[in-house]
């Protein structure tokens, strides 16, 4: 259940689920997932503006209107694993990985998921931004997160995005696109 809601804590609310291969999530993870947000963001009170971004969700109040807004460059942030890869390719591969997922979300509405090498991948766009707006978030968020290498994983969480690889699997992968030899095809 993707949502843009007025949240009765303040004036302008956003909340999103996370896709899961071109489907939302369920409807009783998001109800569930939306729940821990609202507690956590009620811990937030009485700032004026608070995001949380959960495995399932994102959700953001604000005092003013956000709904375009893609990048923040006073909110948005990166976080990276301390652990660290020692595996032999594991920055170009993953670097590629990350240029192929973010050019797919472009060319697909803001949404896609890769695999590759052991490596698993997502990146969304709000339904509140303009293609430009999806297009600026996640190209900041490639950058940010290809910062994170060699970090077993990497995390863009910005104002119109998310973006996020890891070594362990975050999403069912029926339809991700595989990387092999160079290629990206998609699994039938």
């Amino acid at each position: 259940m993707s949502a843009h809601a007025d949240i009765p804590l303040r004036d302008n609310g956003l909340a999103e689920d996370m896709k899961n291969n071109d489907k939302h999530i369920s409807k009783a993870d998001c109800l569930l997932c939306h729940s821990q947000s609202c507690v956590t963001l009620s811990r937030c009170l009485p700032v004026t503006s608070g995001r949380v971004f959960f495995d399932g969700c994102f959700l953001r109040y604000d005092n003013y209107s956000f709904f375009n807004e893609s990048v923040d460059p006073n909110r948005d942030t990166v976080k990276c694993s301390g652990a660290s890869s020692t595996k032999l390719g594991f920055q170009k591969d993953v670097g590629e990985l990350i240029e192929n997922l973010t050019e797919s979300a472009m060319a697909k509405g803001g949404f896609a998921v890769v695999e590759g090498e052991g490596v698993y991948a997502l990146a969304q766009c709000w339904k509140s931004v303009s293609s430009a707006g999806c297009r600026d978030c996640l190209e900041k968020a490639r950058k940010e997160v290809k910062g994170c290498l060699p970090s077993k994983e990497g995390r863009g969480l910005n104002a119109g995005c998310y973006l996020r690889y890891s070594t362990e699997k975050f999403f069912s992968n029926d339809k991700a696109e595989k990387k092999k030899s160079g290629e990206s095809t998609s699994k039938p």
